[in-house]
């Protein structure tokens, strides 16, 4: 769920219009390219074709045309399943916050954390 949440607030930064240029020098540093490069790579990966789907979104069109790929070349049968029964979006949810997290049961007490060796 943190990872999700995490993936869901850097794809925020990146794409704030107002990030642009630290995005720029941060891509710059990583990649270990100029500003111009980078400004180059941030220019086509983030504002000419997205590569990060906005709000961690699923591209069912993708996920479409991957399952009628792999009936193409036999790997799936015929009917093709619906995209959407290929995914589940119940952790995304939660991480957007659209969803609570079920309930845990109601404790009458605190429960103790787990030791290291029974995780």
């Amino acid at each position: 769920m943190r990872l999700l949440r995490a993936v869901l607030l850097a794809e925020r930064w990146i794409t704030t219009p107002a990030n642009h240029d630290p995005a720029i020098a941060v891509l710059a540093d990583t990649l270990h390219v100029t500003s111009p490069e980078a400004a180059q790579v941030y220019d086509q990966y983030v504002e000419k074709s997205p590569s990060i789907p906005p709000q961690g979104d699923i591209d069912q069109a993708g996920v479409r045309a991957v399952g009628e790929m792999l009936g193409e070349i036999g790997v799936l049968k015929p009917p093709l399943p619906d995209p959407a029964r290929l995914t589940d979006t119940t952790f995304l949810q939660r991480a957007r916050g659209g969803a609570p997290a079920p309930s845990p049961a109601p404790a009458t007490s605190p429960s103790p954390s787990p030791s290291p060796a029974s995780r």
